[in-house]
């Protein structure tokens, strides 16, 4: 009974109410709200600049010179450059800030394409099941033991190994 009674209080809460990050933030004490909330705070802001890059960045994101010339190499802030220019002359703020939106587009280009992968794999897995099951199960294993941390480093050496070669 007292489900029922939970489940109607609810739906007389407010929209933003029922969320469930604001369910979970409800939940939170202590650390762990502040750790949430700061999160979610970074998420927002790095969402805002990827959203408004063009408002926001002074100058391209490959840009090499603005109104007064070339920008200068390796140049301390001012106020001109905010977070200063890189050894190629780049405007690092503006970098930042174009960055932002590439970044976004990486995640979701990377969530819909394990999506697609692991549902697709997961029907096949469990529609014929058998020996193909047994082989995904083996695979899924030995990703989920290699530590990801030792994964992006060796695959950075192979990067930038294979790139001088």
């Amino acid at each position: 009974m007292t489900n029922v009674l939970a489940a109607a209080k609810d739906q007389r809460a407010p929209w933003y109410k029922r969320l469930p990050v604001v369910a979970q933030l409800r939940r939170s004490v202590g650390l762990q709200r502040g750790m949430l909330v700061t999160g979610i705070i970074i998420c927002l802001v790095f969402l805002i600049a990827a959203i408004f890059a063009p408002l926001i960045a002074p100058f391209g994101f490959g840009q090499l010179s603005g109104a007064h010339g070339s920008f200068p190499r390796q140049a301390p802030p001012s106020s001109t450059h905010i977070w200063g220019t890189t050894v190629g002359g780049y405007d690092v703020f503006s970098r930042v800030v174009w960055g932002c939106r590439t970044a976004i587009s990486v995640v979701i280009l990377a969530v819909i394409i394990s999506v697609v992968v692991g549902v697709t794999l997961g029907l096949v897995s469990g529609y014929l099941g058998g020996w193909l099951d047994r082989i995904l199960v083996v695979i899924a294993d030995a990703v989920y033991a290699f530590p990801s941390l030792l994964l992006a480093i060796v695959v950075s050496i192979v990067i930038s190994g294979a790139s001088r070669a």
